[in-house]
């Protein structure tokens, strides 16, 4: 018998980071710059996580939104970001600078 792994268990750390911007609004080429590769790299990194989440193409869904809710929901069962980046890429575990706000949920 066949072992059912989580869906982001099957994702490499780098599909991972890619797939955590993806989630927080990024395109393709905002990923590509905050991960510093080119955007083929990027575009395959979101390939493969489609197909890791099992996301195939359809007329009636949007996969990058269907790989941001799989993410989010699974996020939030193990707690707080783990790479502890903001969506820009920068370190959220940072001191306060001044004029920031907290955000909420």
């Amino acid at each position: 018998m066949a072992t059912t792994r989580a869906p982001l268990e099957r994702l490499s750390e780098r599909e991972l980071q890619v797939l955590d911007l993806l989630s927080r609004g990024c395109s393709n080429l905002a990923i590509g710059e905050r991960l510093r590769v080119m955007p083929k790299t990027v575009e395959a990194h979101v390939r493969s996580v489609f197909a890791k989440l099992d996301l195939e193409p359809r007329a009636d869904e949007h996969r990058r939104v269907l790989a941001a809710v799989t993410y989010l929901g699974h996020r939030s069962d193990t707690g707080p970001d783990p790479h502890g980046t903001d969506a820009h890429g920068t370190h959220s575990r940072s001191t306060d600078s001044p004029g920031t706000t907290e955000e909420t949920a």
